[in-house]
């Protein structure tokens, strides 16, 4: 069923926590447990919850995010009436780094916002991993009568983003804070405001453009009136690259992958790209991984995520690691706690081995 908002994806925020694993590609499109790609989430997200359109706004190197999601046909977004667009966006704001929600993009895209039919708008970001229905926040804020509604998670892990002190009487947000350790109330940067109230506010703050939305809402705690909304399943903060480590490992946890991709109502969807089936030879080692269509294993691999078409040889092995599309792995390399970008070629006995601080990282096409 058709509801009544529209969703904008913030895909252009800029960051330098994730390496050259971000050199040439968005956040948003990071590959993800094996097939994914992390704007399937958001998106997934939404046209589960009936959304019919839908904003991505892109960074100025777009192409991996124009060549996955196309015009939207896998999500059901391709469409007379609505659909998938892609808004020109910037990565420059006021806090540069970790900025989400520009009001310089929604300025430049106010013609998607005047046209849209439906009265309120959801945004998110690019970088959660869960499957969220949105159609509760968005009835909860429509019936609230709020100028705003946030989404949050109580969590423990006071790493980044920003944080909610809420009024435990009225749940309505007093404070908005980054990395306040005085509060659990992680936002999760989404929030559902109406069309009206978004045209009014790029209208007052038309001189102000480089400003992020929510450093508007932070100016005006005590003036506008803020909701919350807790999220309590699962999700998967992915803000620099150890979480992006963490998070695909929680993938080979049987509960949280069923919770994520075993809704058969709310599927997480992606791409098609039609691959064999994987050969596991008979020197084949396998334990607690996930391995995508199109491989060949002929050595061993454990607690790992293996992508499309990649080759494990003889004698190799593949250790808490996260191997991305089109990798070989020669004959007795070796490869611990690290992530290899696509195209990347192990060397025949070459060992490598992440640290404490982090995983080791290979490039796209790099030769180790």
């Amino acid at each position: 069923m058709k509801i009544n908002a529209i969703g904008i994806i913030s895909a252009s925020y800029k960051t330098e926590d994730f390496g050259i694993l971000t050199n040439k590609r968005p956040v948003a499109s990071l590959p993800f447990a094996g097939r994914y790609r992390l704007i399937d989430f958001p998106i997934s997200n939404m046209a589960n919850s009936g959304i019919t359109t839908v904003g991505i706004v892109t960074p100025h190197y777009y192409r991996s995010i124009l060549d996955h999601v196309g015009i939207g046909k896998p999500w059901g977004l391709a469409r007379n009436t609505g659909g998938l667009f892609m808004l020109p966006g910037t990565i420059y704001g006021t806090r540069e780094v970790g900025s989400r929600f520009l009001l310089k993009d929604l300025m430049r895209n106010r013609i998607f916002l005047e046209r849209a039919s439906e009265d309120y708008v959801i945004f998110t970001d690019s970088s959660k991993i869960m499957n969220f229905d949105m159609r509760p926040l968005i009835k909860a804020h429509a019936e609230s009568g709020l100028d705003i509604t946030m989404l949050y998670v109580k969590t423990n892990n006071q790493k980044g983003g920003q944080y909610l002190t809420i009024d435990e009487t009225s749940g309505e947000v007093t404070n908005l804070t980054d990395s306040d350790k005085a509060t659990e109330n992680r936002f999760l940067d989404c929030f559902v405001t109406s069309k009206e109230f978004l045209l009014n506010l790029i209208d007052w703050y038309r001189s102000r453009s480089t400003m992020d939305l929510t450093d508007i809402f932070k100016l005006n705690i005590r003036r506008y009136s803020i909701g919350s909304y807790e999220y309590k399943d699962y999700v998967g903060i992915i803000s620099d690259v150890n979480d992006f480590m963490k998070v695909n490992r929680d993938m080979l946890k049987d509960d949280i992958r069923k919770e994520l991709f075993g809704n058969a109502e709310r599927p997480i969807i992606t791409k098609v790209l039609d691959a064999p089936p994987t050969l596991y030879e008979p020197t084949a080692d396998v334990s607690n991984s996930l391995i995508s269509s199109g491989c060949i294993i002929e050595g061993t691999v454990e607690n790992s995520i293996i992508f499309r078409n990649v080759r494990v040889m003889p004698g190799a092995v593949v250790k808490d690691a996260i191997v991305m599309q089109h990798v070989t792995v020669e004959k007795d390399a070796y490869i611990e706690n690290m992530i290899c970008d696509k195209y990347v070629n192990v060397s025949e006995g070459v060992r490598l081995k992440g640290g404490r601080g982090g995983p080791l990282i290979a490039g796209k096409g790099e030769q180790l």
